[in-house]
Parts: C-alpha cells; sequence; structure tokens
C-alpha cells in the first residue's frame, strides 16, 4: 500500500521554497558582485523583504485564532513569545497588520515589493489621520497618491506629504 504525499498549503510552499533558494546561496559573498550588481541586489531584496513582510502581517491580522488557542492577549503577544521578539514592535505590527486590511491599496503595493514596511506605516497613518468628514472617497485617493509617491519618497517625505495630502478650505490643510 502507497500512500500519496500530501499537498502542502501554497504559503507554506512558497515561504519553504524561498527559504530553501536562500539556503542554497548563503555562503556566497557579494564581495564578488560588479557594482551594478550590488545596487540591482540591494534593491530585489528590499522589494523581497517588503513582499515577504506583507504577508507575514496579513497572516498576523489573520490569526487571532492562535491567541485563543495560546491564551494570549493577541497574535503580537503570542508572536513575541513564540519568536522571541521585543513585545512593543510586535504590537505595532499586528497595528500595522490591521491597518492594511483598511488599505487594500498600500497592502497590494507591499506585495509587489512597491512599498517598505516604513513606508506603509507612514501611508496608513496619514490616511487614518484625514478627517472623518471628507469621505471614503478622499481617503481612497490620498491613500492611492501616497502610493504612489511611496515610488520617489522615503517615510520622512512621505510623512510630509501626508500630513498635506488634502487641503481643506478654511481648515489651513489636513
Amino acid at each position: 500500500m502507497t500512500v500519496a504525499p500530501l499537498v502542502q498549503q501554497p504559503l507554506l510552499a512558497a515561504v519553504a521554497s524561498c527559504r530553501e533558494v536562500l539556503a542554497a546561496v548563503a555562503d556566497a559573498q557579494p564581495l564578488y558582485l560588479s557594482t551594478a550588481e550590488k545596487e540591482e541586489l540591494l534593491l530585489q531584496t528590499t522589494r523581497l523583504v517588503a513582499q515577504v513582510e506583507e504577508l507575514r502581517l496579513r497572516t498576523l491580522a489573520d490569526a487571532g485564532d492562535i491567541a485563543v488557542v495560546h491564551g494570549a492577549r493577541d497574535t503580537a503577544a503570542w508572536l513575541a513569545h513564540a519568536a522571541h521578539l521585543d513585545p512593543a514592535p510586535a504590537r505595532a505590527d499586528l497595528h500595522l497588520a490591521h491597518g492594511l486590511e483598511a488599505r487594500p491599496r498600500v497592502a497590494e503595493a507591499m506585495r509587489a515589493g512597491a512599498v517598505t514596511s516604513a513606508q506603509a506605516r507612514v501611508i496608513t497613518a496619514a490616511v487614518d489621520a484625514l478627517p472623518e468628514r471628507l469621505g471614503p472617497d478622499l481617503a481612497a485617493d490620498a491613500e492611492a497618491r501616497l502610493v504612489d509617491y511611496a515610488a520617489e519618497f522615503a517615510p520622512a517625505e512621505l510623512r510630509r506629504l501626508g500630513r498635506r495630502i488634502v487641503r481643506v478650505p478654511g481648515s489651513g490643510g489636513v
């Protein structure tokens, strides 16, 4: 009697595949790359980190059942304990994870590697800080513009742009 191999869940398989590929080049030294190759490697790994971080945050946002099973206050508390992380950054990650659920363009841009987690924090905070009276359409437009700006600006500049993304007559700007 033969047993059929188990099919691994696609997300777990993708992570396992990435880890295997990286393990295969663990001893390769960037020292021997040309300047152009080093530039490309740094840019591509930054994009990869954003993609991996988006998957981690997406999972974190949808993993409340883990906290229940383990009797933790929330998933961030469980993850901090299980992965030996500092609790404050883990809570900040959980906050961002829920923020990305409400900001699909930011999440999509992270998934594509076009927005880093630092940029995503700034964009979600800026859009969340907009007055509710401006409505969801204006918030979505601000989100889209800030995601576009992320291609050209670091978090500090995005923060300044986010404060000025919408000008409301008579309010001195938002």
